[in-house]
Protein backbone atom coordinates (compact mmCIF):
# COMPACT_ATOMS: atom_id res chain seq x y z
CA UNK A 1 0.00 0.00 0.00
CA UNK A 2 1.11 3.19 -0.73
CA UNK A 3 -0.48 6.50 0.18
CA UNK A 4 0.54 9.92 -2.05
CA UNK A 5 -0.17 13.15 -0.05
CA UNK A 6 0.49 16.61 -0.95
CA UNK A 7 3.56 18.48 0.83
CA UNK A 8 5.31 17.05 3.99
CA UNK A 9 2.90 18.95 6.37
CA UNK A 10 -0.17 15.47 5.61
CA UNK A 11 2.68 13.13 4.94
CA UNK A 12 3.79 13.65 8.67
CA UNK A 13 0.53 13.78 10.17
CA UNK A 14 0.14 9.72 8.72
CA UNK A 15 3.65 8.36 8.96
CA UNK A 16 2.33 5.99 11.79
CA UNK A 17 -0.15 4.64 9.01
CA UNK A 18 0.69 1.22 7.66
CA UNK A 19 2.16 1.22 4.00
CA UNK A 20 4.69 3.96 2.27
CA UNK A 21 4.51 7.70 1.73
CA UNK A 22 5.32 9.72 -1.12
CA UNK A 23 5.44 12.78 -0.65
CA UNK A 24 4.21 15.07 -3.90
CA UNK A 25 5.90 18.07 -3.91
CA UNK A 26 5.15 19.97 -6.77
CA UNK A 27 3.24 23.49 -7.76
CA UNK A 28 1.05 22.71 -10.83
CA UNK A 29 -0.90 26.46 -10.43
CA UNK A 30 2.03 28.39 -10.51
CA UNK A 31 5.10 28.54 -13.23
CA UNK A 32 5.00 27.54 -17.26
CA UNK A 33 3.42 24.31 -18.07
CA UNK A 34 2.99 23.32 -21.66
CA UNK A 35 1.59 20.35 -23.44
CA UNK A 36 3.53 20.66 -26.17
CA UNK A 37 6.43 20.13 -24.20
CA UNK A 38 8.22 16.39 -23.15
CA UNK A 39 8.71 15.76 -19.68
CA UNK A 40 12.46 16.64 -19.42
CA UNK A 41 11.81 19.88 -20.91
CA UNK A 42 9.18 20.82 -18.87
CA UNK A 43 11.32 19.60 -16.08
CA UNK A 44 14.09 21.89 -16.99
CA UNK A 45 11.68 25.08 -17.78
CA UNK A 46 10.31 24.92 -14.30
CA UNK A 47 13.21 24.44 -12.54
CA UNK A 48 14.30 27.69 -14.17
CA UNK A 49 11.31 29.38 -13.36
CA UNK A 50 11.34 28.33 -9.26
CA UNK A 51 15.11 29.23 -8.88
CA UNK A 52 14.37 32.88 -10.58
CA UNK A 53 11.09 33.49 -8.39
CA UNK A 54 11.47 31.63 -5.73
CA UNK A 55 15.21 30.87 -4.87
CA UNK A 56 14.94 27.05 -4.93
CA UNK A 57 17.63 25.48 -7.05
CA UNK A 58 17.23 23.82 -9.90
CA UNK A 59 18.98 20.86 -8.76
CA UNK A 60 17.41 20.22 -6.14
CA UNK A 61 13.93 20.60 -7.95
CA UNK A 62 14.83 18.25 -10.69
CA UNK A 63 16.47 16.01 -8.40
CA UNK A 64 12.48 16.18 -6.57
CA UNK A 65 10.88 15.30 -9.72
CA UNK A 66 12.57 12.79 -11.04
CA UNK A 67 12.58 11.22 -8.01
CA UNK A 68 9.25 11.43 -7.82
CA UNK A 69 8.49 10.36 -10.86
CA UNK A 70 10.60 7.25 -10.34
CA UNK A 71 8.64 6.31 -7.26
CA UNK A 72 5.16 6.98 -8.91
CA UNK A 73 6.24 5.30 -12.04
CA UNK A 74 8.22 1.96 -10.13
CA UNK A 75 4.57 1.38 -8.32
CA UNK A 76 3.03 -2.01 -9.08
CA UNK A 77 -0.38 -1.92 -10.84
CA UNK A 78 -1.40 -4.51 -8.39
CA UNK A 79 -0.21 -2.13 -5.03
CA UNK A 80 -2.88 -0.60 -3.78
CA UNK A 81 -2.54 3.64 -3.92
CA UNK A 82 -4.34 5.84 -1.73
CA UNK A 83 -4.57 9.48 -2.51
CA UNK A 84 -4.74 12.08 0.18
CA UNK A 85 -5.89 15.96 -1.35
CA UNK A 86 -8.09 18.62 -0.06
CA UNK A 87 -10.70 20.37 -1.82
CA UNK A 88 -8.59 23.81 -2.97
CA UNK A 89 -7.36 24.51 -6.03
CA UNK A 90 -3.06 23.39 -5.28
CA UNK A 91 -4.47 20.11 -4.59
CA UNK A 92 -7.09 19.34 -7.16
CA UNK A 93 -4.72 20.49 -9.76
CA UNK A 94 -1.72 18.10 -8.30
CA UNK A 95 -4.74 15.51 -8.30
CA UNK A 96 -5.59 15.69 -11.76
CA UNK A 97 -1.78 15.45 -12.72
CA UNK A 98 -1.89 12.15 -10.10
CA UNK A 99 -4.82 10.70 -11.71
CA UNK A 100 -3.87 11.31 -15.07
CA UNK A 101 -0.32 9.59 -14.71
CA UNK A 102 -2.14 6.56 -12.33
CA UNK A 103 -4.34 6.04 -15.39
CA UNK A 104 -1.58 5.20 -17.75
CA UNK A 105 -0.62 2.85 -15.28
CA UNK A 106 -4.05 1.26 -15.41
CA UNK A 107 -3.62 1.05 -11.55
CA UNK A 108 -5.92 -1.57 -9.92
CA UNK A 109 -6.45 -0.68 -6.43
CA UNK A 110 -7.00 3.25 -5.93
CA UNK A 111 -8.33 4.88 -3.03
CA UNK A 112 -9.32 8.51 -2.98
CA UNK A 113 -9.56 10.52 0.69
CA UNK A 114 -10.39 14.09 0.37
CA UNK A 115 -9.85 16.00 4.11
Amino acid sequence: MIHIVNGDVVGNKIKQIEGDILVWREMYDFGPLNLTWSKEEQIKKRAHFFEEKLEIPSEIFIQNCQNQDRILYGIPKSEEVILWFEHDRFDQIMLMYLLTELSSKSCENLSMIQY
